[in-house]
């Protein structure tokens, strides 16, 4: 009957140390499946941040190429209203200009004409009076002049020959005067006739330099402005080019993160399925032990009570004449004994069982703390990637507007160089009306 009770034990091992596996493999494989979840939504929302992050890196890039390409366009606005107003001013100075300078050439024509009459009669005038003078001074020659007393001298050259000869020379001075006066009429009627065809040549050519003047004028400027616009054109190409290259590269930096977190994620999914297969072999080898330990004992003492049987019958069956009272003392001694150490096992079996089960069952209990480790330190490595692609889109920010600046430098510096010039060619060019001014004065002289 204890052999019976002793041999009952060793199936109850097998039962126990099964169900607290089961229980322990049932609270491991709930843990991974936690963990796992947990590990999912943290890359998950990794992968959320990484995808924020390059879309604000897009977004400030935007925000630079926007701002940089408003600089060039309001540079060019402005420098291109500079180039017409700078332009227009000069064209109202030469519009405004014209008027006065074509009547002062037709009033120093005119001048002339009359400035020629003038002097032509003041020319006769004086003519006339040194005519005069000779006049008078042969007049009282003439009232001097005697004649010769030769009979001889009477005869050749007449009566009056001494009288006629100042007579002549009165006559050739008044003729002589009158001829210069006619002359000098003349001859200022002429040059004013001259004055008046050339004015009409004169005004229409003042009118003419004028207008060559202005289309010079609006002819530097279309060009001007020309080349402003073009430009501008260099510098947006310069500006969407830049952005159209951070945007490939924070792209190619996005996949890159995405890749990298993405290779992280199956190596922390295949850490946890190692940690959770260690757990479980864990509970595998607590069963193989605790089995071997809790059935050891039991084999042990069964062998040593079939042991103690078999002598009690050999000594029983070797005995001549078999004494009752000592077989039966013999055999309830022997009972006694064996009841004993059954009870004993059976005691100290049922403890180490139920510790055994607890231990196998506590290893499922703490398989969660080690599968939340493995997730933890996921979590850490998974937040310095997503903190190094942040700082990856900030340089690249950083470096665009260099870029950016570098851009629109030099075609910004360019337009105001071409303003510059503009400004100077057109004042340039405005000064043919101090020009035309000086002819003016130089007609009248």
């Amino acid at each position: 009957s204890a052999l019976q009770g002793l041999q009952t034990l060793k199936p109850q091992i097998g039962a126990r140390l099964k169900a607290a596996a089961a229980t322990a493999n049932a609270a491991i494989a709930a843990s991974k499946a936690a963990q796992t979840a947990a590990l999912h939504a943290k890359y998950a929302g990794a992968r959320a941040k990484l995808v924020a992050e390059a879309a604000l890196a897009r977004s400030e890039a935007r925000t630079k190429k926007t701002a940089a390409e408003t600089s060039v366009k309001e540079a060019a606005t402005t420098q291109i209203a500079a180039i017409r107003e700078s332009a227009q001013t000069e064209i109202t100075k030469l519009t405004a200009a014209q008027p006065q300078i074509l009547a002062d050439d037709r009033k120093a024509l005119q001048d002339g004409k009359k400035d020629l009459k003038d002097a032509a009669r003041d020319a006769a005038e004086t003519a006339k009076g040194i005519g005069d003078d000779y006049v008078a001074k042969y007049q009282e020659e003439l009232a001097n002049t005697k004649e010769s007393e030769s009979r001889w001298d009477r005869f050749v050259n007449g009566p009056n020959y001494e009288k006629n000869k100042v007579k002549a020379k009165i006559d050739a001075a008044r003729e002589t005067a009158k001829k210069f006066a006619q002359g000098y009429k003349e001859s200022a009627n002429e040059q004013a006739s001259a004055l008046g065809g050339m004015m009409g040549q004169v005004l229409a050519d003042m009118r003419k330099a004028i207008s060559a003047t202005k289309r010079e004028i609006i002819q530097r400027r279309n060009a001007d402005i020309k080349a402003v616009n073009g430009l501008k054109k260099a510098g947006l190409q310069a500006v969407r080019g830049a952005y159209r290259a951070k945007l490939q590269e924070i792209t190619a930096a996005h996949q890159q993160n995405t890749q990298a977190l993405q290779q992280a994620k199956q190596g922390d999914i295949q850490q946890l399925n190692q940690v959770a297969q260690q757990q479980k072999q864990q509970v595998q080898t607590m069963v193989t032990t605790l089995t071997s330990s809790l059935s050891a004992p039991i084999d042990t003492t069964f062998a040593e009570m079939q042991q103690g049987v078999a002598s009690i019958a050999d000594a029983i069956g070797g005995a001549q004449v078999p004494d009752p009272a000592a077989i039966g003392s013999a055999l309830s001694s022997a009972v006694s004994q064996i009841s004993g150490t059954v009870s004993s096992i059976v005691s100290s079996f049922s403890s180490g069982l139920e510790q055994g089960a607890a231990a196998i069952t506590q290893i499922g209990a703490s398989a969660n703390a080690a599968l939340a480790g493995v997730v933890t330190a996921a979590d850490a490595k998974i937040q310095g990637q997503v903190q190094q692609a942040k700082a990856g889109y900030q340089q690249m920010i950083a470096a665009l507007e260099g870029e950016m600046s570098a851009a629109t430098q030099a075609p910004i510096a360019q337009m105001g160089t071409v303003a510059s010039e503009a400004a100077a060619c057109f004042t340039q060019k405005g000064a043919i009306v101090e020009d035309l001014r000086a002819s003016v004065e130089n007609l009248k002289g």
